[in-house]
């Protein structure tokens, strides 16, 4: 099902290639005062925000769509959809670009990045075979959260709107982090596990390590995150006290 769908991963790499290189050359000019103000490497961490953004929005309403408007195969290990199979490879060609961008400034970005990006990649490369590809709808619903972190970043970065607008994205930030991450991921987790069991040799003694693996690293990070974020929105409400 892979070569299905390579083309996919393809744009979705390409495309992810264009916003980049788009943001980092255009975004100097159109806001002159924030990258006078800011430091050496808010162009490349511009260029890296705006790719997170727009795969968080595409990724959000590709899984609303996916769960809400059509069909999903009744077996979310072994079943298969095009349009499953089409969000997937959008993703698979994000965390292709995210992979190689990462590497090639491992010295400013650091060895997490890299992890995210392997975390990423490899198992969402995997469900195209189709392996677990019913659930990558549910997961990416993760990315939600990601829309209001990434605009947190533009909004202080280029000071739009002020305090308030800051406060209101960060409390939209924590309830969709803990909703779709913390207490929606933990229910998909419990229905994974549940579901690989029952179905061992569709998902193969290769699979099932990087899958655990994939799951706890996932949910270790998402709740040190929270814990992060919600210290940094306590600080922000008392006046960065």
């Amino acid at each position: 099902m892979t070569l299905l769908h390579w083309h996919i991963v393809l744009l979705g790499w390409s495309c992810s290639l264009l916003i980049s290189y788009s943001a980092y050359y255009i975004a100097p000019r159109l806001f002159q005062k924030a990258f006078a103000r800011g430091k050496p490497t808010m162009r490349l961490n511009f260029a890296h925000q705006s790719v997170s953004f727009v795969h968080a929005i595409v990724a959000s309403l590709f899984s609303l769509y996916n769960m809400w408007w059509t069909v999903m195969p009744k077996n979310l290990v072994t079943g298969y959809s095009a349009t499953l199979g089409a969000q997937c490879a959008v993703t698979v060609g994000y965390f292709l670009w995210d992979l190689f961008s990462t590497a090639a400034n491992v010295d400013y970005y650091g060895p997490a990045f890299m992890l995210h990006a392997i975390i990423g990649f490899f198992p969402m490369a995997i469900a195209l075979s189709p392996v677990m590809l019913g659930y990558v709808p549910g997961f990416l619903m993760f990315e939600v959260s990601s829309v209001f972190l990434q605009a947190h970043w533009f909004i202080e970065k280029l000071e739009i709107g002020g305090r308030w607008l800051l406060l209101l994205n960060d409390a939209l930030l924590l309830t969709s982090f803990f909703v779709c991450r913390i207490l929606f991921g933990w229910i998909l987790i419990i229905d994974v596990v549940k579901a690989t069991g029952q179905n061992r040799e569709a998902v193969g003694t290769f699979f099932f390590p990087i899958l655990y693996f994939t799951l706890a690293a996932s949910m270790t990070l998402n709740h040190f995150w929270f814990y992060r974020l919600f210290r940094a929105t306590l600080r922000a409400i008392r006046g960065g006290k």
